[in-house]
């Protein structure tokens, strides 16, 4: 072997095949799949999503209003790059 893993001895584990596998990957993900990508395996998209700030592709900026029924937010789609009211029930 090269060196690269901890054993010479013993063959890649599937964590370090996967990991350099998802790296090789990435690059050639369309910008749909890149964003797919990242919501599945990006701490800061898992963040934004556990503290409110972000609902599937849409990332929340401020409040714009409230009704009877629901809180109305503006919300820019991270793929598209347009502004949108979301109406959180």
């Amino acid at each position: 072997m090269n060196g690269q893993y901890s054993s010479s001895n013993s063959a890649p584990s599937a964590a370090d095949v996967n990991v350099s596998f998802a790296k090789d990957e990435k690059k050639n993900l369309t910008p749909y799949g890149k964003l797919l990508y990242d919501s599945y395996h990006d701490a800061r998209f898992k963040a934004e999503e556990n503290a409110g700030r972000r609902i599937g592709f849409y990332r929340i900026h401020k409040d714009i209003g409230w009704g009877n029924f629901s809180l109305v937010k503006l919300g820019v789609h991270l793929l598209a790059k347009g502004k949108n009211e979301l109406f959180i029930f």
